[in-house]
């Protein structure tokens, strides 16, 4: 079979052959159950693979056109009428670019005209795994990305990011923006006086929000832009940790900022993280304050102790980290932990991580005495890691809020991706 791009084909809606089926975004759209733009978007933008084969010999007249996005291969048979006669798909079932319920049954037919039983060529259902159709690739994968969106100095950084991130994954990108008027008017209501004037201020600061909104709903729309893919903005009136905790418990991963160690909001900062890395149920990605990121888990470094938060950590990074160069685990002075991290520190975990097919470099560092903070994030310099990923809060909040800890000291030192579970 001689092949063809796709893309082009469906830019032009051209006919493969002189009196053939016409290749519009729409046939393919129909077929894959996806609206005929959006499908050109992900095209465009990467997103989808595709190949195109014009048959020859006995399958003349019959074209059979691949589409892979990930871990997933997905392949229509088109006869010269436009008929879709055959259809199949592969690779782990969260991925699923090809579902042939999403099909018109009308395009399928099982007998086209000139065979008997079904004499053409076939492309049968391939065989599912957890790992996806024998690749050796993670079947888990970002499907649902929800963003910080607001008027931090760091705001527009950060959703480069996250459309970045979006953009790698093929995920849907949710844009947040939290308006929450009645703790900003606790904090300014002093000088307001009577109900009246506490109305007359609540419905200003309201209408501030609402034009601070629309600036941020522009910087989200323009991040969306130069990724090249589309967003959804939502905005949302309530309490910051309730809106941010049940938006984020209908997605794979919550990408926060970093808050300035010198903004007045770094504790309302801290506190929204806390909340949704205890209540949410979901990872929390933070961004730093300072610098541009634009990938997040081809170097991982993983701080491992073998405590469950770090369990959670670490397998709820697994989606980004799917493919890594390289990914290091880092055991800080096995000795104090005990026996949580084997006979062997890490290497129990390593070779679970290799079974996803990931390539793992164990190292054992001795602190000296140092903050282990300070310890990670040289060994993350060191490594030349774009993701550090650890567990958050492994001691209990009051003792962290009192004595400090590694979680408190990450939020406030930073200078890479760090994804926390608890």
């Amino acid at each position: 079979m001689n092949a063809t791009s796709l893309p082009e084909l469906l830019g032009q809606n051209v006919s493969l052959d002189e009196g053939g089926p016409v290749l519009d975004a729409a046939l393919f759209g129909r077929a894959l159950g996806m609206d005929p733009a959006d499908l050109q978007k992900e095209l465009r933008a990467g997103l989808v693979y595709s190949l195109v084969e014009r048959g020859e010999g006995d399958d003349a007249g019959r074209h059979r056109l691949t589409l892979r996005h990930r871990a997933t291969e997905s392949v229509l048979v088109v006869d010269q009428s436009g008929r879709v006669i055959a259809a199949s798909r592969r690779g782990p079932p969260a991925a699923r670019l090809l579902d042939p319920r999403l099909i018109d049954p009308r395009l399928i037919d099982p007998n086209p005209a000139g065979t008997q039983g079904g004499g053409g060529r076939k492309f049968p259902q391939q065989q599912e795994n957890s790992m996806g159709a024998g690749t050796g690739q993670v079947a888990s994968r970002l499907a649902d990305l929800v963003v910080q969106c607001d008027t931090d100095p760091g705001n527009v950084a950060r959703l480069d990011f996250a459309a970045a991130l979006a953009r790698r994954h093929g995920a849907h990108l949710v844009g947040l923006h939290v308006i929450d008027v009645m703790a900003t008017a606790a904090l300014a209501s002093a000088g307001a006086g009577d109900a009246a004037g506490l109305g007359i201020l609540v419905d200003r600061l309201r209408a501030d929000a609402l034009e601070d909104a629309a600036k941020v709903e522009t910087a989200f729309r323009a991040a969306m832009e130069r990724a090249g893919i589309a967003g959804e903005w939502r905005l949302v009136e309530d309490g910051a940790s309730a809106a941010f905790t049940l938006h984020a418990r209908h997605a794979d991963l919550v990408l926060l900022g970093q808050e300035d160690v010198e903004s007045p909001m770094q504790h309302r900062q801290d506190l929204l993280i806390e909340q949704l890395l205890f209540g949410a149920g979901r990872p929390v990605l933070l961004a730093p304050a300072r610098g541009r990121f634009t990938t997040a888990g081809t170097r991982a470094l993983i701080a491992w102790n073998g405590s469950r938060e770090a369990t959670r950590a670490l397998h709820d990074a697994l989606p980004l980290i799917a493919g890594a160069e390289a990914v290091t685990l880092a055991v800080i002075d096995p000795d104090i932990v005990g026996g949580r991290t084997g006979p062997q520190p890490g290497a129990d975990i390593a070779r679970h991580l290799a079974r996803h097919g990931l390539a793992v470099d164990v190292a054992v560092l001795a602190s000296g005495g140092e903050d282990e903070v300070d310890v990670l994030l040289r060994t993350a310099t060191e490594r030349g890691a774009d993701l550090l990923v650890m567990g958050g809060y492994g001691h209990a909040r009051l003792r962290e809020m009192i004595l400090g800890g590694v979680t408190r000291g990450m939020l406030r030192r930073m200078n890479l991706p760090v994804l926390m579970s608890h």
